[in-house]
C-alpha cells in the first residue's frame, strides 16, 4: 500500500503556489497559514515535507545537500504542494530557487522571540530547557524534530541542542532580513495580540482578499500549545539563556526583540 500511496501522491497538476509561508517551527506558521486560508477562502497546504516523510519518501538529505532541486521535488509530488497558500517552515532555505520558478508568488515569514520560540519547541516535544537533560532524552525524539535538535538539515553548527536551535533561528532570520523588500514579516507577538487585524493585513499584503471572518477560528489550537506563562530563567539555565542571547544578538533588534535574560 505504501508504494501505491506514493505513486498516487505523484498524480495531479503541477503546483502553482501563490503564497509561500515559512519561518521557524513554533513561530505561528501553521496558524497564519490556516487563518489566511479561511479569511481568503483559498486552499491552504500545510507541511508538505512532513507529508512526504509520512509516505516514506526519502528526500531531506539530498535536498539540503543540494543534490535534489526543490522545484523538481514539487513537480515530482504535486499533490503534496497543492494549494494557493503553501507552508513549510523550511521554505526560507530554498527561497532563491523558488523565486526563480515561481516569480509571482508572495512570501510570508513568521518570527518569534527566540527565547519563547525555543521554549515552545521544547514544550512541544515535552523536553526540559537545559542542554544536559535534553541530551538525556533525545532518543525519544523522532523525525524532523530530531534534526532541529541536532542541528541537521540544514547544518546549523553549535555544540548543544539549545545552540543548534538558536543558530537555526539566526539562519532563518538572516535569510528573511536579506529579502526584506519582498518578504512580508509576521511577528508572532503582534499576531497573538490582534489575530483578525493581522490576518487581514497579511492577506492584503500578499494580494488576497480577506472576505471571510476568522472570529470562529481565531483561537483554535492548530498546533499543541506550549506553556506561554513559563519564565525563561526558570525554564532554561543561565548558560542556555546566555547562549540564545549571544547567538541571536545580531538580529534581535532588527525584528524588535530585546537583549535580555528574562521577559520584561
Amino acid at each position: 500500500m505504501l508504494l501505491l500511496d506514493r505513486l498516487a501522491f505523484r498524480l495531479g497538476p503541477a503546483p502553482r503556489p501563490g503564497v509561500f509561508v515559512c519561518g521557524m517551527p513554533k513561530s505561528g506558521t501553521t496558524a497564519v497559514l490556516r487563518l489566511m486560508g479561511i479569511a481568503s477562502g483559498e486552499p491552504a497546504c500545510n507541511d508538505p515535507f512532513y507529508e512526504l516523510d509520512v509516505r516514506g519518501v526519502k528526500f531531506r538529505d539530498a535536498l539540503y545537500e543540494g543534490t535534489l532541486d526543490i522545484a523538481r521535488l514539487m513537480q515530482r509530488y504535486p499533490r503534496a504542494f497543492r494549494g494557493t497558500l503553501v507552508k513549510d517552515p523550511n521554505f526560507v532555505y530554498f527561497r532563491r530557487r523558488l523565486v526563480e520558478v515561481y516569480p509571482d508568488a508572495a512570501w510570508v515569514f513568521t518570527i518569534r522571540d527566540p527565547r519563547d520560540n525555543i521554549r515552545s519547541i521544547l514544550n512541544r516535544l515535552r523536553l526540559p530547557g537545559r542542554n544536559a537533560l535534553i541530551v538525556e532524552q533525545l532518543a525519544s525524539v523522532r523525525g524532523a524534530w530530531r534534526h532541529v535538535l541536532e542541528g541537521r538539515n540544514p547544518t546549523s553548527g553549535g555544540r548543544s541542542p539549545v545552540e543548534h536551535m538558536a543558530r537555526r533561528w539566526l539562519q532563518m532570520a538572516e535569510l528573511a532580513a536579506a529579502s526584506a523588500d519582498s518578504v512580508v514579516v509576521s511577528r508572532y507577538e503582534d499576531f497573538v495580540r490582534d489575530k483578525p487585524g493581522r490576518i487581514a493585513a497579511l492577506c492584503c499584503s500578499v494580494g488576497l482578499d480577506p472576505v471571510h471572518s476568522i472570529a470562529a477560528d481565531a483561537d483554535r489550537e492548530f498546533q499543541p500549545r506550549g506553556d506561554r506563562q513559563a519564565v525563561w530563567s526558570a525554564f532554561f539555565g543561565a548558560d542556555e539563556l546566555s547562549c540564545i542571547d549571544a547567538t541571536c544578538a545580531p538580529l534581535l533588534a532588527h525584528f524588535g526583540y530585546a537583549m535580555q535574560s528574562s521577559p520584561s
